[in-house]
């Protein structure tokens, strides 16, 4: 078992533990984690027909519908009232098992229910273990944009058991890739070397909870600088200035870590425009996307992605942030106008 921490914004402290079967046993492992407080379970659908075991007998829970259509105020809403009618008390933890969507808007629920309860994420899907479940951020979704509304509210433990993978779709595998292959790129030369010289099919087990605790790791670092997103933890947006503005005018149809690759290829295309990265290092990021069988795809309009963009979180005094990767393992942010962006990427 791999074991890592994370001290996240209010110094809320997150454990995190990385194994094969680690919820094989997730009554007596939810008991040791809730030390004996009372668990509230919110549990994607589907995950709870695929692993009945992650759902105990006699525990009060709700099943919901997962994807970014759950991240609304209305079901927000419904799971607060849901809540406050099982009586649930301040020492009460909500549990989260599903996918990223899921987690974002349990978390962001455990934050305000009672002015904030514990909570703990049991992630079930690749793209939540690398990247949604550990570092604090919560966010719900608003017509004009996502993840508009949120919080940072960590989790005391987040569970990851790899093989609870098994069961995800390939299209779902690949979408946590994209988040994979960010960390590499962005920030941590290390995987990247690892994803080079593995299988693209990552089918070993070993292998992908290294892959898994190395993003994990890098995260971290970033995380503990700048736990409310002040500073150096914009680095972890690499892709999404495009990738967030994708997946609205896609109404989500397009997978998170499918548009963050395509944001990756964009950004790095706006980097070679300021020189900021040197030829060979471009090429090293353009190859390692093509071994995981990602290729620059025809963009829509970007005018039509404008107003999508405008309103996103990373826009500072009418600037856009942009995450440029600089080199294998490496990137800055760079304030430009939205403009400026446009130009320099593709044309």
């Amino acid at each position: 078992m791999r074991t890592l921490e994370c001290k996240g914004a209010q110094g809320r402290q997150s454990r995190i533990r990385i194994a094969s079967g680690l919820c094989s046993d997730f009554a007596d492992r939810l008991s040791e984690c809730c030390a004996e407080r009372r668990p509230f379970v919110l549990i994607d659908q589907e995950v709870a027909r695929a692993h009945p075991q992650l759902l105990p007998e006699g525990l009060a829970s709700l099943e919901l519908a997962a994807g970014e259509s759950c991240k609304t105020l209305a079901t927000a809403e419904k799971l607060l009232s849901t809540m406050a009618r099982e009586g649930l008390e301040r020492s009460a933890v909500l549990v989260v098992i599903g996918g990223g969507s899921l987690g974002d808007l349990g978390g962001l629920v455990a934050s305000l229910y009672l002015r904030g309860i514990d909570l703990i994420q049991v992630p079930t899907s690749l793209l939540a273990m690398v990247d949604s479940s550990v570092g604090g951020k919560t966010a719900i979704n608003l017509p004009e944009g996502k993840n508009l509304a949120g919080s940072f509210w960590p989790a005391r433990e987040v569970l990851i058991d790899c093989n609870l993978l098994a069961s995800l779709s390939q299209r779902e595998f690949r979408s946590g890739l994209g988040e994979v292959l960010k960390m590499a790129i962005g920030l941590s030369d290390d995987l990247f070397s690892l994803l080079e010289k593995a299988s693209p099919s990552l089918d070993d087990g070993d292998l992908l909870a290294e892959i898994i605790a190395q993003a994990l790791a890098a995260k971290i670092r970033i995380v503990e600088e700048d736990p409310t997103e002040s500073g150096s933890r914009r680095l972890l947006n690499l892709g999404h200035s495009l990738g967030h503005a994708l997946e609205c005018a896609s109404d989500f149809s397009l997978p998170h870590g499918e548009a963050v690759v395509q944001g990756i290829f964009f950004a790095l295309r706006v980097a070679e425009g300021f020189s900021a990265i040197n030829a060979e290092n471009a090429a090293d990021i353009r190859s390692l996307l093509q071994r995981y069988a990602y290729s620059e795809s025809q963009l829509p309009d970007l005018e039509e992605l404008r107003g999508y963009m405008l309103r996103d979180k990373k826009m500072l005094g009418g600037q856009l942030a942009a995450v440029l990767p600089t080199g294998r393992g490496k990137s800055q942010v760079q304030l430009m106008s939205l403009d400026e962006f446009i130009a320099r990427g593709p044309a």
